[in-house]
């Protein structure tokens, strides 16, 4: 499934930004709105480097950006003795404060 993929989900996320950077910006007339959309632009492009570089960690450990393969590839990892858990933690990591910072949810967002 196309779908269920991190670079499906890295082009909407940016798709999404795009717009509502647009919207934000379009009293540009004012101060405020200008620096609103400058701040939204910067938390924007932190939020999207974290979760591509989670993106390029996933098809680091498990050669594919895909959710379904991702969570078999783990599934069979999880009774091997090789089990990349601290690749596998920094990239729900980076993923995770990726995704908070995207919805503004993370404290430092400010």
């Amino acid at each position: 499934m196309v779908t269920a993929d991190f670079i499906v989900l890295f082009a909407s996320l940016v798709g999404f930004s795009l717009a509502i950077y647009t919207f934000v910006l379009s009293d540009y007339k004012k101060h405020i709105s200008r620096e609103a959309s400058v701040k939204y632009f910067y938390l924007s492009a932190i939020s999207v480097s974290l979760i591509l570089f989670a993106a390029a960690l996933n098809y680091l450990v498990f050669e594919t950006t895909s959710f379904d393969a991702t969570a078999t590839s783990i599934k069979a990892l999880a009774h091997s003795e090789y089990f990349p858990t601290e690749l596998m933690f920094v990239m729900l990591a980076f993923f995770t404060f990726g995704f908070f910072f995207k919805l503004a949810a993370y404290p430092g967002h400010l």
